[in-house]
């Protein structure tokens, strides 16, 4: 079974010291490590801190000291868990539902694509991140083949639901169209401070056949 946490001295026998191997450790299993040391030197600790480390411990230590260090590092490990599987979870249903949609910084950058927006943009998700959104999601009003704003810039500064009252016309980056409806929404944390915003678009093509 896999254990819940690992002490390591920094100073083990071997080609790698605790540090390097507790760097090994975390390629092939998520398990908190605390590290145990005589030696808090400034590069020692900045190493410990790069590979992740749940605690630190100087020697000579009391009973109290790492009773409290190995609760700390547990409950950390475990909001961490519970962290990546939200994330995991959040990460699948976008991948799954049939909407294209777009994340970006407050400054309206690109961090992220479903499979959906991928295809209707015509934009990978490797080439997309980092790109303004108005390059990577280009819609023209259908009637007069005008450049419309993108809701995106609109929910960011207002930081309100902004909805797409026209049809809009996609133009994908290999040359296709499609008619979208799109909206978008501010994202903010608990202390109302701007994270980023979410664009949502739905090809609307086999409804206008259907009509």
């Amino acid at each position: 079974s896999e254990p819940d946490l690992v002490m390591m001295d920094i100073m083990i026998k071997g080609p790698f010291d605790g540090i390097a191997t507790a760097e090994m450790l975390q390629e092939t299993r998520r398990v908190p490590v605390v590290f145990l040391s005589a030696n808090s030197d400034e590069s020692t600790v900045r190493r410990a801190r790069a590979a992740g480390a749940y605690g630190y411990l100087i020697k000579p230590f009391r009973p109290d000291e790492v009773r409290a260090t190995i609760e700390v590092a547990l409950v950390k490990a475990q909001m961490e868990t519970q962290l990546r599987r939200s994330e995991q979870w959040f990460a699948k249903t976008l991948h799954c539902i049939s909407d294209g949609v777009v994340a970006t910084d407050p400054e309206g950058v690109v961090r992220f694509l479903n499979p959906v927006a991928e295809r209707l943009t015509g934009w990978p998700h490797e080439h997309a991140c980092g790109r303004p959104v108005s390059e990577v999601v280009c819609t023209v009003d259908e009637a007069s083949r005008q450049p419309v704003d993108n809701p995106i810039v609109a929910a960011l500064v207002a930081r309100e639901l902004v909805q797409s009252r026209d049809t809009s016309l996609l133009l994908a980056r290999t040359g296709g169209e499609v008619p979208v409806d799109e909206g978008a929404a501010p994202i903010v944390d608990d202390e109302n401070q701007l994270l980023g915003a979410v664009l949502v678009f739905r090809d609307i093509s086999r409804r206008r056949e259907a009509e």
